[in-house]
């Protein structure tokens, strides 16, 4: 399978901090396909980043797994804190975002998120009327925006992206 060359120099960034209100236990830790949701997503996610890694939350249990391990300082901060502490954590430029609970992961449709971040800070796709920030391609440098967003109590992704160059895939473009 052919992606596109930044990949094989980009992170990919896990979240699995979250809160699983609506699911009642922890997202990362359900079975699928006989192991546990996030070891799914990191070996598939692997065939095509040497460097992953995963977000928890300060207290977050989670099995052994190949990746570099942060936390988030406070707990459920959202996807904000997430990424912006993934994103700290990369050593690599361009950084893939996605939460843990997205087992259908197409490494084609993220190879042409990359396709397009030369001139972008963020790349994220916008289907069904919505941002899809977790599922983005976003620039390391984007990281002390974010902080500032933590800072003023903003946790919403999509707030970054009037403050950057941002690129928006519509899903006539994917298909």
């Amino acid at each position: 399978m052919d992606f596109h060359p930044i990949i094989a120099a980009a992170t990919a960034v896990v979240l699995t901090g979250g809160k699983s209100s609506r699911m009642g236990r922890a997202k990362a830790l359900l079975p699928f396909d006989d192991e546990p949701l996030i070891a799914h997503t990191v070996r598939k996610l692997g065939r095509a980043f040497a460097e992953i890694v995963v977000v928890a939350a300060p207290d977050q249990e989670l099995p052994a797994l190949p990746v570099t391990l942060v936390r988030d300082e406070v707990a459920y901060q959202g996807p904000v804190s997430g990424i912006y502490h993934g994103l700290k954590a990369a050593s690599k430029e361009f950084c893939f975002v996605t939460s843990c609970d997205a087992p259908f992961l197409s490494l084609p449709l993220i190879s042409c998120l990359f396709s397009h971040i030369a001139e972008f800070d963020v790349v994220v796709p916008f289907w069904q009327e919505r941002f899809q920030p977790l599922h983005a391609v976003y620039r390391r440098s984007v990281a002390p925006l974010l902080r500032e967003q933590l800072e003023r109590g903003e946790l919403r992704p999509i707030s970054l992206y009037k403050n950057v160059r941002t690129r928006e895939i519509h899903e006539d473009e994917v298909r």
